[in-house]
Order: structure tokens, then sequence, then C-alpha cells
């Protein structure tokens, strides 16, 4: 009878696949039904040594570091993505109006995914040591671009001392690099402003007292919408980002380090030790973003793990449709 039903799906999953889908499942429901009900007391426990009351940013060392370079991962897989595509396109097209077209593009998008990277650290920075009104927007502009220029130059010129056969291969893994951080950064700031979750660390300040301060605190599946205006963010809150929490952006950044799985598949890596590698240094990166971002108010142990998770699936399904193209539904006979 089930050999039937496999026959009729036209599809069946190895046991391995169908083990990892069973684990992950157990393992994400319950940490989701546990910070359903604990989301509060989590964060009141982790922001007890490093969100003073009444403030919005905390003092925390290692969340501040972590808020700094974070959203890092997005910035530089996609960049490297853009040199793989540049030296694909310097190699593989004749035409030579396509060959200079397409390598002004990737040359411009690396540049620009290393500006935004230097823009992003340096937003965090000048905030914390409290210079944030000092530089000119366009001086920033302007010493982010250079050295993004710098970078990009100095990385596009790193991938060439790939082989050719590798920096063919790695085309794929280019592709599904930039559709991922697309499809995942965009679902979660897609559902932020609907969401309109509450921030730990807006409930903190003393503005939000004049509301009721911690009586705004919804869990994660409900969704409020943006219930204030720019100027009434501004007048409780002192930013207009106060109602964000849901998802993490952060964590979600964080998680596009778990493209570098995909390398195992593209580069037919075979070394136990790289594969753990791979799997345990972008788990270890993203969870200690999570665990920074819970730590300074910024979001709840949901939020980051609703951010991770949708990196992590998204990486998991481009992956299977790309990468391994179906190579873990094998077709019945």
């Amino acid at each position: 009878m089930s050999s039937e039903i496999k026959k009729k799906k036209g599809f069946y999953m190895s046991e391995k696949t169908i083990l990892a889908i069973i684990l992950f499942v157990v393992v994400f429901g319950a940490l989701l039904v546990t910070a359903t009900f604990t989301d509060l007391q989590v964060s009141q426990f982790l922001t007890k040594f490093s969100l003073p009351k009444g403030q919005y940013y905390a003092d925390d060392v290692f969340g501040r570091a972590f808020e700094t370079i974070g959203c890092s991962p997005i910035y530089l897989m996609l960049a490297f993505a853009f040199h793989i595509i540049f030296w694909n396109v310097f190699l593989r097209i004749k035409d030579m109006v396509i060959k200079y077209i397409l390598l002004a593009v990737s040359t411009g998008c690396g540049v620009a995914a290393y500006a935004v990277m230097g823009k992003d650290v340096l937003r965090y920075i000048v905030r914390q040591i409290g210079y944030e009104e000092s530089l000119s927007a366009a001086f920033i502009t302007c010493s982010m671009v250079f050295i993004g220029c710098v970078a990009c130059f100095v990385g596009t010129l790193a991938v060439r001392n790939f082989k050719d056969e590798t920096i063919k291969n790695l085309l794929t893994f280019a592709i599904a690099v930039i559709i991922i951080a697309a499809v995942a950064n965009g679902f979660v700031n897609l559902i932020k402003i609907p969401a309109g979750r509450m921030r730990y660390r807006a409930m903190n300040t003393e503005g939000a007292q004049l509301i009721g301060g911690f009586k705004n605190y919804t869990r994660w599946y409900v969704f409020n919408g943006q219930r204030f205006t720019e100027n009434e963010f501004m007048w409780y809150f002192g930013t207009t980002d106060a109602c964000k929490s849901f998802p993490s952006g952060h964590t979600c950044s964080a998680g596009m380090s778990y493209c570098l799985v995909m390398l195992i598949d593209v580069l037919k890596i075979k070394s136990k030790g790289k594969k753990i590698a791979l799997w345990v240094c972008p788990i270890v990166y993203t969870g200690l973003v999570a665990l920074s971002r819970i730590m300074v108010g910024a979001h709840f142990f949901s939020d980051v793990l609703i951010g991770g998770t949708v990196a992590f699936l998204t990486m998991l399904l481009f992956r299977e449709i790309l990468i391994c193209k179906g190579s873990h539904f094998k077709a019945a006979k």
C-alpha cells in the first residue's frame, strides 16, 4: 500500500530527509511554544544587567558589539556573490557590449554591498559613542562609497585566485545567495510594519510609561499595525522604530551565514571537519546575534527565533531547488 502511494505521488523522501524534517519540526515547535509563553520573562532576565530602567539603548558591550556587526553576513555574502558573477561574466561572455554592461553592474552591486555594510556599522558606532549628529550624511555616504570601492577591488582580485572551474561551479551558489537574501529579508521587513510589535526597550523608556509601559506587550502572533504617528513615536520613544520588534531583521541578516552550507554541495566537500565547520559556524554566529538582540531589549525570544528560522528555511529551500535539484526527493520507479 505504501509503495502504491509513493508511485502516485511520483517521488519519495529518503529516510535521512524525513528524520531531519521531523527533528526540525519538533525542535522548532518546542522553542516557539516556549517563546510564546516566556517572551517577556526571558527579556526581563537577559536585560537585567544591560538595559538600565528608562533607557532605550543598552550599555552592554556584548550587545553593542553584535548590534554593530550583526547584519554583516548578508552584505559579505552578497559582495562575494557579485565577485563570482563578475568573473563568470569576464571568463564566459563573448559579446563585448553585454560583457562590459554586466561587469559594470556586478562591480556596482559589489561596491554597494560593502558601502551599505560600512554605513550600517558606522551608524551604530557613532550612535554608541554619542556623535550621531556630528557627521553629515553626505560625508558618510562619500566615505562609505570610497571604502566600498577599495573593498570591492580587493575582494574581486582575491576571488580571481580561484580556479576557473571553481568560479564556474560557484555561479549557481552566487545566484542562490542573491535570491535567498532578497526573499528572506524581504519577507521579514514586509511583516514588521503590520505586526507592529513594540520592542522591549521601547516599553522600558520613561516616555512609554505615559502610555502604560509594559502593558503594551503583545505576543508574536498578534498584529497591531502602527499605533502611533511619527511625531508620537519621537515624543514617547525618541525613535521611529519602536514598534518593529517582530521578526528580528538582525537575526535574519546574520542567518545569511547559513548560505555557507551550500558550499558543501557546490564544491563537493568531502572532509567531515569542513562540513561540520560550515554548519556549526553559522549556527553559533546567528545564535550569538540572536542572544545579543534580546540582551539589548531590541527583540524578544520569538522575534529572533522566527528571524533566524526564516533565513534558515529560505536557504534550505533554494539550496534544494537550485543546487541539490531535488536530490533529497528521489523519483519513484
